[in-house]
């Protein structure tokens, strides 16, 4: 588990990592209660295109915490609106969570205007990520990230998305205010290098209600597979899958939009990208059912804005012959809508 924390440190640039959190989720909602306790504000900005379960977790996280949640826009690109923020005075702001890549898979990478909205806001800045762009891309510390979380899911087995952990990052002087476990290095009597859990006063075994966080059991499990799948591969392993993941993402889109479909958000986007369709985007995803693919995910549900809008995810798994399959049956499909 320290290697573990030692791997998450090295790709967010953070000083500290806990053992993990249970996933993004619940991450993101102990992340919002550490930027209140430590600036001590009652604000948490979100934008409006993450996901809804993230979301909703959040909600129940801030409820009982006195943490009223915000949400600002996301613009033409498909990136989070940084300039609605201009409206918060500086000292009004608690945290500001930002995603990198976003819901809509869009890279964000204005760097200095991250930079420059922490210092007018005086915010904590919390960055969501996806662990395998941070192979290719810099790491949150750089561009001013004070807490970086995100889903772990590398060396896990596929079940539909699960299983996984969550990953939980921060700024050496807040450790005393981040939830979760923390394993320490030291030496035995004998001066032999062991390990132990520390800084466990924060938690709830010792202060109870005063805990940092009710957190007890963790994914420590899925971080020994995530951190063993890490090392086997290495930083050029790790980018080389990223590239593929990127590469095709594109090739997908290209071949969708030869068929009709139009990619709203065209700036550069990772592994996933909303489409729309030129037909009832309901109607293709029956179609393909029947002929046992599973389409798209349809973003009309949760952004109305988009009501016939698809989410597409690709990754190093998808090969060329199951693209173009996937396509051509899309394209089968259209013609019968």
């Amino acid at each position: 588990m320290f290697e573990y924390q030692s791997v998450i440190c090295e790709l967010t640039g953070m000083d500290v990592a806990n053992i993990s959190m249970y996933d993004a989720a619940t991450a993101l909602g102990e992340a919002a209660r550490m930027s209140k306790r430590v600036s001590r504000k009652d604000v948490f900005i979100i934008p409006k295109n993450i996901s809804w379960e993230k979301k909703s977790v959040l909600a129940n996280y801030a409820k009982n915490a006195g943490i009223k949640v915000e949400e600002i826009p996301y613009d033409r690109e498909g990136r989070a609106d940084i300039s609605a923020l201009e409206k918060y005075g500086n000292g009004e702001v608690a945290g500001i969570y930002l995603e990198n890549p976003n819901f809509f898979g869009i890279i964000e990478d204005r760097i200095d205007e991250i930079n420059e909205m922490k210092e007018k806001t005086g915010a904590m800045v919390v960055m969501g990520v996806d662990p395998l762009l941070l192979s290719m891309v810099k790491p949150p510390s750089e561009y001013g990230a004070d807490i970086v979380i995100g889903d772990g899911w590398m060396g896990n087995p596929m079940n539909f998305g699960g299983s996984r952990l969550g990953i939980f990052s921060c700024r050496k002087e807040h450790i005393r205010q981040m939830p979760g476990r923390i394993i320490g290095a030291t030496v035995d009597k004998n001066g032999k290098r062991a390990f132990c859990m520390t800084l466990q006063t924060r938690e709830q075994h010792i202060r109870r209600g005063k805990a940092t966080s009710n957190i007890c059991s963790n994914e420590a499990l899925c971080a020994i597979a995530f951190v063993s799948y890490v090392a086997i591969m290495g930083r050029d392993g790790l980018r080389s899958v990223a590239i593929k993941n990127m590469e095709n993402a594109k090739y997908v889109a290209s071949k969708l939009s030869s068929i009709g479909f139009e990619t709203p958000f065209s700036r550069n986007f990772f592994n996933e990208f909303v489409a729309i369709p030129p037909v009832d985007a309901e109607a293709l995803n029956e179609k393909l059912l029947k002929n046992g693919i599973h389409g798209a995910f349809m973003l009309g549900q949760h952004f109305p804005e988009l009501r016939n809008g698809l989410l597409y995810g690709v990754t190093e798994m998808h090969t060329k012959e199951t693209i173009d399959r996937m396509v051509e049956m899309t394209r089968e499909a259209i013609n019968d809508v």
